[in-house]
């Protein structure tokens, strides 16, 4: 049974989304007709991730490059963190499957602009946050570094209850953001 109330919400979403700073889509007249433009959109989805049944689209107007922004640098360093202590957003969220950390090789991690680019330390050091038990998920900051990279601050806690602000160092790329370092 079709619930028109969520149909007609969803043609008002389409409407506010079609020109951002007009309402509707746009409209146009044909031999004395008016018909709506819907605008396009492309959704940029892994098949692998269609068939975990896990998929994060990206959603963009047609011709749009999809930008990915400070929020999307939180929820990266949110959804590491939850699989380190334990708790995943979802259980299909894994490294294996859905990669967080920036990549060993090619050696490309220069967050300070040196010129000298290594690998990123927490490829090479996977377990920097062994004993971490929770963090503290709405207290989740970012800040612009350089070029393409942020960094994230997150209150953690390790097995001894010892809660200490960590910085974690992210650059993005065409998947969205990795993580390549954690500090204290």
């Amino acid at each position: 049974m079709l619930d028109h109330r969520a149909a007609q919400r969803g043609r008002d979403v389409r409407r506010r989304s079609a020109h951002p700073g007009r309402p509707g889509p746009a409209r146009h007249r044909h031999q004395g007709r008016r018909h709506l433009e819907e605008p396009q959109h492309h959704r940029r989805v892994d098949r692998a991730a269609l068939d975990t049944g896990y998929a994060c689209p990206r959603v963009a107007t047609a011709g749009a490059d999809i930008e990915y922004n400070e929020a999307d640098a939180r929820h990266t360093v949110r959804r590491y963190l939850a699989r380190f202590v334990g708790t995943p957003l979802d259980a299909a969220d894994k490294e294996g499957t859905y990669p967080l950390v920036c990549k060993a090789s090619p050696a490309t991690w220069d967050p300070a602009g040196t010129g000298k680019a290594i690998s990123a330390p927490l490829a090479d050091n996977p377990g920097k946050l062994t004993g971490a038990t929770k963090f503290a998920d709405q207290e989740i900051s970012s800040e612009r570094l350089r070029g393409d990279y942020l960094a994230v601050e997150v209150p953690v806690t390790n097995s001894a209850g010892v809660t200490k602000t960590r910085t974690f160092t992210l650059t993005s790329g065409p998947q969205g953001y990795c993580i390549g370092d954690v500090s204290p």
